[in-house]
């Protein structure tokens, strides 16, 4: 019998990333149907405001630091990244009333906030959580997403479709013994990608690590569509232009795709990601209609990883272009699933973008289901539920 059902979820900021939302979405609706009280765990992107008498000292010691001492260090830290907060919320004013309906946060400043008996479990994944890169952006050291705040508390910790986001181990020395120690006391890890399971077999000595699907793949096409009440049929038979970075490429593609098929394409997404661009240009679209883009598309363009899972979801014919930037491996790991690389190009080819327009897409529901099986019984198994239950 447990007694405290409450989980918490370490994860990325969830805001204006659709693919981040949804996954942290997902993976609470499926630990609510176990009968869990889960709820991620988000760093507020901005520190505490200082105080008059901080900044008075504060200021001034820095203005020192820089301008005598040549460190490279910002004088006004706390505003400048109050500044950058405010701005990211704004780009996503449209997306946040989704997640404030849809995902239960618990927003703290710092992880000493947190105490022992908070949690029966935390569970850390799904996404890039294990880039370090990216966990800079969010005010987060690497160590934080393998719970070193979290060292001797009776909990249960896990990691669920963890992605490292990097196909070359870029760790240095100092991390990789400090993650490796602190992997070692989780009950379980899983990984989205194979790559991330043999990272953590190879350089984190977790020899158990396995694969399991994404968060967002737990679910049905059905789920989210039920999240969309007032859908529309007014872009029934476009193409659906997903790409997150944009380049003569992707261009070359959507006009490829376009022609091929004789209908117009459209976008679900901000006009500019540009950090220059005035704001109202970055702002993104609202949750539910990028889930009714996936329903109304005849077809879909992209090079987002949660985007090729949508299509599959939906049952959407699509080409995939690599983007090498934001980590390739997942592409191939997630393809390679369902018999579908072939949807996968890196250079534009006509002839191969015509094959692939022309392909009917097949997607093999027992796999799914199985695969769905599989990764909802691993987290049964290693939360203490009967996995027959």
């Amino acid at each position: 019998m447990i007694d405290n059902k409450k989980i918490g979820i370490i994860t990325h900021p969830t805001i204006s990333n659709y693919g981040g939302i949804l996954q942290a979405y997902a993976l609470q609706n499926v630990l609510k149907r176990m009968g869990f009280e889960p709820e991620v765990i988000e760093k507020r992107l901005y520190p505490k405001q200082l105080t008059k008498l901080e900044k008075l000292y504060l200021y001034p010691y820095r203005f020192f630091e820089k301008k005598i001492l040549h460190r490279n260090c910002q004088i006004k830290t706390e505003e400048n990244q109050y500044n950058k907060a405010k701005l990211r919320y704004e780009v996503g004013k449209y997306t946040l009333p989704f997640v404030e309906k849809y995902v239960r946060h618990r927003y703290i400043y710092d992880f000493d906030e947190l105490k022992p008996n908070d949690y029966y479990a935390i569970i850390v994944g799904s996404d890039q959580i294990w880039k370090q890169r990216t966990l800079y952006l969010w005010r987060m050291k690497i160590e934080n997403a393998y719970l070193d705040f979290a060292k001797g508390w009776p909990i249960k910790r896990l990691s669920y479709a963890a992605s490292f986001g990097f196909s070359e181990w870029d760790y240095d020395e100092g991390q990789t013994r400090r993650c490796k120690d602190l992997l070692a006391k989780f009950d379980a890890v899983s990984c989205r990608e194979d790559s991330g399971e043999v990272f953590c077999k190879t350089y984190l000595g977790y020899k158990e690590a396995c694969t399991v699907l994404d968060p967002t793949m737990l679910l049905d096409d059905t789920d989210y569509l039920a999240l969309c009440p007032n859908q529309n049929n007014v872009n029934q038979n476009g193409i659906m232009c997903y790409v997150l970075d944009k380049n003569e490429r992707s261009e070359k593609v959507k006009e490829l795709v376009q022609n091929q098929l004789g209908c117009n394409s459209f976008e679900v997404m901000a006009k500019s990601k540009s950090a220059s661009a005035p704001i109202e240009e970055r702002v993104q679209p609202p949750v539910e209609e990028w889930i009714e883009g996936f329903k109304n598309a005849s077809f879909i363009v992209t090079d987002s990883f949660h985007a090729c899972a949508f299509s599959i979801l939906f049952r959407k014919p699509f080409v995939a272009i690599v983007n090498k930037d934001r980590g390739e491996a997942r592409f191939y790991s997630l393809l390679d699933q369902f018999g579908l690389r072939d949807r996968l190009i890196s250079e534009v080819d006509e002839e191969r973008v015509k094959s692939i327009v022309a392909q009917p897409l097949y997607i093999d529901k027992s796999v799914l289901n199985e695969k769905r099986a599989h990764s909802i019984d691993f987290l049964k198994k290693n939360l203490g539920i009967n996995v027959n239950g």
